[in-house]
């Protein structure tokens, strides 16, 4: 019976194809994620879910074609995620953060009611109190390269999902 390849493991892929100040930010990243006991798990050659109680947090994307990294999430467009736990999101600089995600998320190209991805599922949206008009349903928010004030407020809003898989999850 053949070997089982070992999954490869975020920062021994990155080491090759970021450049120095990108692959330590992520190194940094990872290492804050297993302080607060989350590990990314290889999921595709480019991307890794970050999970706690067997939810996912976010993703972490390499891109190979550009040669950097960064941040996935997937519940605020996809799902009706935020209805009713806006109480966890009180902070006005996490807010604008948040906001500012999604308005990178509405689709710019639209064609007979279809966004640039061909799919029809673009929505409007009330995020934490303020109105997107065609969020995209199919993609991530993605924030690339994070760094400085970028990345820690990333790493707040983290660890507020985590709160709220947490507290969801014990009742």
């Amino acid at each position: 019976m053949p070997e089982k390849k070992p999954k490869p493991q975020i920062l021994d892929v990155a080491v090759g194809l970021l450049d120095k100040e990108q692959y330590n930010n992520l190194s940094a990243f990872v290492a804050w994620m297993k302080e607060n006991k989350m590990t990314p798990s290889f999921m595709t050659t480019s991307r890794w879910v970050v999970s706690s109680k067997s939810k996912n947090v976010c993703h972490v994307n390499l891109c190979h074609r550009t040669k950097t990294w960064g941040i996935a999430h997937c519940h605020i467009t996809r799902h009706q995620w935020f209805a009713g736990y806006e109480k966890y999101i009180i902070d006005d600089e996490m807010i604008e953060f948040i906001h500012r995600c999604v308005q990178g998320n509405v689709c710019q190209a639209l064609y007979g009611g279809e966004n640039n991805c061909g799919a029809t599922r673009n929505k409007d949206k009330v995020v934490i109190g303020k109105r997107f008009d065609f969020v995209c349903q199919c993609w991530p928010l993605v924030i690339n390269n994070p760094v400085g004030k970028e990345l820690e407020l990333e790493k707040r809003f983290i660890l507020t999902i985590k709160q709220i898989i947490t507290d969801v999850t014990a009742k």
